[in-house]
């Protein structure tokens, strides 16, 4: 059954709310030519204040208002954490490939010196152990483990 306002005081706010719970038939209370079905029973009564529930309200706006701005900070928090997470995969990557450049700069060194690649390779071939220093002091630096 709904709540009913039973008791209302213009002058200092006070109500009371009621919630009506009836008998049963099966109660087998009779009160001339009536069962007690007919009359209802009043439980659960509260006295409350208008004043006090306008105030409620009003703290709970402010609670609501604070919650709302807490959870925009953490979206937007949310949000530069994924760019930073796209940044840093995006830059890993970048890494990988430098890595794999200077790995495949190496390897041509490696190959066979057959009169084209001496010619090739002519002065550079020193490069080979410069291309090694640089992809050792990088993978150094990204904290890489051999």
């Amino acid at each position: 059954m709904k709540p009913v306002i039973t008791k209302f005081n213009d002058k200092t706010g006070d109500f009371e709310i009621t919630i009506p719970v009836p008998f049963t038939l099966k109660d087998g209370i009779e009160y001339v030519d009536m069962m007690a079905a007919d009359i209802p029973k009043y439980e659960d009564t509260k006295d409350y204040n208008v004043f006090d529930l306008i105030r409620e309200n009003q703290e709970l706006k402010k609670q609501l208002e604070i919650g709302k701005e807490q959870y925009n900070d953490l979206v937007e928090q949310k949000e530069e954490l994924q760019e930073q997470l796209s940044n840093s995969h995006q830059i890993n990557a970048q890494q990988k490939e430098f890595i794999e450049w200077l790995e495949a700069k190496i390897k041509n060194y490696e190959l066979p010196l057959t009169d084209e690649n001496k010619k090739a390779l002519g002065y550079t071939l020193p490069m080979k152990g410069i291309y090694k220093e640089i992809l050792s002091k990088y993978k150094e630096i990204l904290g890489y483990k051999e």
